[in-house]
């Protein structure tokens, strides 16, 4: 679950939800896991809110540690020339998984293209015309009249004004139309040194980018520890007044 959490955090803002979710759910699910500290302190520094343990899953978790049992050095050693796998790690309560594990989505693909549906192999039968039968005998609808004017066969379809669009900013290295008009009128060494500026300002805007996202991340980190050792003062002061 942790792996989840820090994949998410890589994909960027648009994930930060799904972050969230892993890892409340590591502080409430697995409270004693080496992992529910640091989810509580990116919780807090994040702002969102961090959910109490839950007593069934403190309570598994920590019959597991108790009664967790350790392979011995004959077995260890002669592990590789096993049949079966080892079950020492392996959780004694709960129930077992019964479904097997299948290929999911990764959260980077559109929701648009998240379909199931990979083709129908239905048959249906329809009467020939029928579809042109009810276009013959319909209103004409296809070419707009104005309220009052008697509909002609003949009248033109009214003119309509397409909007202004509006012009969006152009990125570092884009081709446009105007980019493109330019190359044509340039000879072969001229473009190639087009084209070399071009790949010089893409990498310069992704180096830029890279390194506001390095010092996002250390920023992130940062509050991280701060929030992790204030967590900590004050446990170590709840147990001295116990």
């Amino acid at each position: 679950m942790w792996q989840v959490a820090d994949s998410y955090h890589r994909m960027g803002d648009r994930f930060e939800g799904q972050q969230v979710t892993a890892l409340q759910r590591i502080v409430k699910d697995y409270p004693l896991s080496p992992h529910a500290e640091d989810a509580r302190a990116q919780l807090e520094v994040m702002k969102r809110p961090i959910p109490a343990a839950d007593e069934a899953a403190y309570a598994r978790q920590k019959y597991e540690l108790e009664n967790r049992t350790k392979q011995g050095p004959l077995s260890h050693a002669l592990g590789m020339f096993s049949g079966k796998p080892n079950f020492a790690p392996a959780a004694k309560s709960g129930a077992p998984q019964m479904e097997g594990l299948r290929p999911s989505i990764p959260a980077s693909v559109p929701d648009a293209a998240r379909g199931t549906n990979l083709g129908t192999n239905d048959v249906t039968i329809t009467q020939p015309g029928a579809a042109d039968k009810a276009l013959d005998e319909g209103k004409e609808v296809r070419s707009p009249v104005a309220p009052g004017t008697p509909a002609t066969a003949d009248a033109p379809p009214a003119a309509t004004t397409p909007a202004p669009e509006q012009a969006k900013p152009a990125t570092p290295g884009a081709i446009t139309p105007e980019t493109t008009t330019e190359q044509t009128k340039m000879t072969p060494a001229q473009q190639k040194k087009a084209y070399q500026e071009q790949v010089k300002q893409m990498q310069h805007a992704a180096k830029v980018a890279q390194g506001e996202r390095k010092k996002n991340e250390s920023q992130q980190a940062e509050a991280v520890k701060a929030a992790k050792k204030k967590n900590k003062e004050k446990q170590d002061q709840e147990q001295k007044k116990q």
